[in-house]
């Protein structure tokens, strides 16, 4: 019988090479999933969210955080202090499935600079979002009040998916811890009654990915270096008189992709 001839360039015997896998941005659908709603009343001391353990999604790439003060029939001039609102955010810190530290612990205001300085993709200062607000004054009784929306950044490069986190097992699942600020870390002159403070989050996700599109072509089943995550920490440092010479202590033996310095007088 007739045999048909192998294609050009490939020898009798020898098998076509294997489809090269597209991309992995190609074969998912992006997905938000509301996954936290807890409320705590601000204290003259701190105050603990209950533990945030995360839902399985598929791939992470970040969760939104949207924290919410309410206050009511205040009577006092309420003035925030110079981080507030953001500093009623005493401690956050994202932990993955070994329980280490990869986001945090870090303050309220620190998150923002991070969001603001770290050249992240459509993502800057919270304070210019519309939905922002830090009501002063009396306020018709809601001095006190405040709203902004933080993310926590898990991918680094939005046009791949580099830095993305498997998040498929409820049995070893990455976690979040908040700490409500005391209220003389918010206000330089509290409201009248303190306000109760809630906070949504919303993960950010990927699919996973199909082996194959409808044509056949294998689909990525990964981001680019999968395992790829980046850690965000901070230190603080007491300037003295005079010229100093300064050593970071975080951060040791991994490649650095950016350094915020924030002085504060």
């Amino acid at each position: 019988m007739a045999t048909q001839a192998p294609p050009k360039g490939q020898a009798q015997g020898q098998q076509a090479p294997a489809m090269p896998a597209q991309p992995f941005r190609v074969g998912v659908y992006s997905t938000e999933l509301p996954d936290y709603d807890r409320q705590v009343t601000m204290a003259t001391g701190t105050v603990r969210f209950p533990n945030y353990t995360i839902t399985p999604t598929g791939w992470l790439r970040g969760i939104w955080f949207d924290f919410t003060c309410t206050t009511a029939a205040n009577a006092a001039t309420v003035a925030f202090t110079a981080d507030g609102p953001f500093s009623a955010i005493a401690q956050f810190t994202f932990k993955d499935v070994g329980n280490r530290e990869v986001f945090g612990p870090i303050t309220g205001y620190d998150w923002l600079t991070a969001l603001k300085h770290g050249g992240y993709h459509e993502i800057g200062d919270p304070r210019s979002d519309p939905t922002y607000s830090a009501t002063t004054g009396v306020g018709g009784g809601l001095g006190g009040s405040f709203h902004f929306t933080m993310y926590l950044p898990i991918e680094l490069v939005n046009r791949d998916a580099l830095g993305d986190v498997e998040n498929k097992s409820s049995s070893s699942a990455y976690k979040c811890e908040i700490v409500l600020a005391k209220s003389t870390e918010v206000y330089s002159t509290p409201p009248t009654t303190l306000g109760t403070v809630r906070c949504l989050a919303t993960t950010d996700s990927y699919t996973e990915p199909e082996a194959a599109d409808s044509a056949g072509r294998p689909l990525s089943q990964a981001p680019p270096a999968a395992g790829t995550i980046q850690y965000w920490s901070s230190e603080d440092i007491t300037l003295s008189a005079g010229s100093a010479k300064y050593i970071l202590q975080n951060g040791l033996g991994y490649s650095i992709r950016n350094i915020i310095f924030k002085l504060v007088d």
